[in-house]
């Protein structure tokens, strides 16, 4: 968990980690695909929560994902 105060690079951070984990291709060895490491704005992932059920019940299958509150 990154926190702080604004314009210190949590998001940065977050993208950059994004980034090398798309790079580095690391599967899961359970079921043998990538990891996919999803950034999301928390305003974003709220109304998805309020929005469409299936939209939302696609969100909650990733197994790790970054949200950031951008700002909020």
């Amino acid at each position: 968990m990154f926190c702080g105060l604004c314009g210190n690079g949590k998001t940065t951070w977050a993208k950059a980690l994004q980034l090398l984990a798309s790079g580095l291709n690391l599967k899961n060895p359970i079921n043998n695909l990538y990891y996919v490491f999803p950034l999301w704005n928390a305003k974003d992932l709220a109304m998805r929560s309020k929005g469409n059920y299936n939209d939302w019940r696609n969100v909650v299958r990733y197994q790790l994902m970054i949200v950031d509150d951008l700002g909020t």
